[in-house]
C-alpha cells in the first residue's frame, strides 16, 4: 500500500484558473508589473529574449514558450524566489521549473561568455590611479578580477610584511 501511495497514486494534473502563459502574458502588458516580478524593464527584456532565442540555445517546447522559461528564470533569480513559489506561480512541475531554469541559466552563461570580456585581451593597459607610486608596487604585473572575485595570491617572502 505504501508503495501505492507514494509512486502509483499520483496527484491529478492541475488546471489553474490562470496559467503560468497566461499570467505572463498579462504581466508583459503591465510595464509596473513587469518591473515589480522580474526585477527587470519590459523594453530591456526583449532584446536578450531575442539574443538567446537567436544565438545562444533557448528555445521554445511543444508545452512552453520560450518566454515562459525566461520569466520563470527571471523570477527565480531576479526575485530570488525558490522553486517551489515558481511552481506554484508558473504551475508547472518542480521537475519542469528546474529544467527550464538549467536551459536559460545554460543560455545565459554562453551569452555572458560574449559579454564579459576584456576590452584588451593583451592587457596592455593598466588603469591610471594603479600606476601611481603609492599603488604601484602592490598591484605590478596585475591583471583584474571583476566584481570582487577573489584570486589566491602568493606574496614572496621577502616582501611579507
Amino acid at each position: 500500500m505504501s508503495y501505492y501511495a507514494k509512486y502509483v497514486n499520483k496527484a491529478s494534473y492541475r488546471v489553474p484558473a490562470l496559467s503560468g502563459y497566461d499570467w505572463t502574458i498579462r504581466i508583459l502588458d503591465s510595464k509596473t508589473q513587469f518591473y515589480r516580478m522580474f526585477r527587470i524593464h519590459r523594453n530591456i527584456f526583449d532584446n536578450p529574449h531575442n539574443l538567446l532565442l537567436e544565438r545562444y540555445g533557448l528555445s521554445l517546447t511543444r508545452k512552453m514558450t520560450s518566454t515562459e522559461a525566461l520569466d520563470i528564470f527571471l523570477w527565480i533569480y531576479g526575485g530570488q524566489q525558490s522553486m517551489r513559489q515558481a511552481d506554484n506561480r508558473f504551475q508547472r512541475s518542480l521537475e519542469t521549473v528546474s529544467r527550464k531554469f538549467d536551459k536559460v541559466l545554460e543560455c545565459v552563461v554562453r551569452l555572458a561568455t560574449y559579454i564579459i570580456r576584456p576590452k584588451d585581451p593583451e592587457f596592455r593597459t593598466m588603469h591610471q590611479r594603479l600606476r601611481s607610486a603609492r599603488f604601484a608596487p602592490y598591484f605590478d604585473n596585475c591583471i583584474r578580477a571583476i566584481d570582487g572575485t577573489h584570486v589566491p595570491v602568493t606574496v614572496p617572502i621577502d616582501k611579507v610584511v
